[in-house]
């Protein structure tokens, strides 16, 4: 299935351009294809929610490894898998994921992976916007200053399950019946419905 159709930045098979053009829109990652058969074809989309960008990217019928160094100690990445598998080093973790499964990357940490035939939602975050909207939810007596995700995301958790329906309902109505509006109004009350989801 395709998604953000409407909002397609990028097909190509070229690996640089590729790497380029996802090191503007999220952070630095260091592509390499595995296989002389691989048949890489990126696709990257993405739309803004207010301040937030959230993107859909795929790589084609081919096995990558994925590097990448420490960069934003404020950023995160929530991945949402679509199509595909992969494992990841992060954190000191081993995280194995798959179409529906999810993790998060904390960008002040470096992270290593193998992906196949791989495709996601990828949503950049960033920690202070995470603890303003989490306070100005519970309240301003509450300490945040510890707030930390693990990168291992329980797909069996019912809040999984929530996100993971937002998201879908937040590409499918700006790439169809509000794909042409332009209202500022509309973007952060979009921003607004998936930062209290994360």
């Amino acid at each position: 299935m395709t998604y953000l159709q409407n909002h397609k930045i990028l097909s190509s098979t070229d690996l640089d351009q590729v790497r380029e053009s996802i090191m503007n829109l999220a952070s630095r990652h260091d592509l390499d294809v595995k296989g002389r058969d691989a048949q890489f074809k990126a696709c990257v989309a993405a739309v803004q929610c207010g301040d937030l960008s959230l993107m859909h990217v795929t790589f084609g019928e081919s096995r990558l490894s994925v590097k990448s160094s420490e960069e934003d100690p404020d950023g995160l990445l929530l991945y949402m898998v679509t199509s595909g598998l992969g494992v990841a080093q992060h954190c000191g973790k081993e995280i194995e994921f798959s179409s529906g499964e999810g993790f998060m990357r904390n960008l002040a940490a470096p992270v290593s992976a193998t992906e196949d035939n791989f495709g996601a939602f990828v949503l950049r975050l960033s920690k202070d916007k995470l603890k303003n909207h989490a306070r100005s939810l519970v309240g301003e007596d509450v300490d945040l200053m510890g707030l930390s995700f693990d990168p291992v995301i329980d797909s069996s958790a019912p809040g999984w399950n929530v996100f993971r329906n937002t998201v879908y309902y937040v590409a499918e109505v700006l790439d169809g019946p509000l794909r042409e509006l332009h209202n500022p109004i509309v973007t952060a009350q979009m921003e607004d419905i998936l930062l209290t989801q994360c």
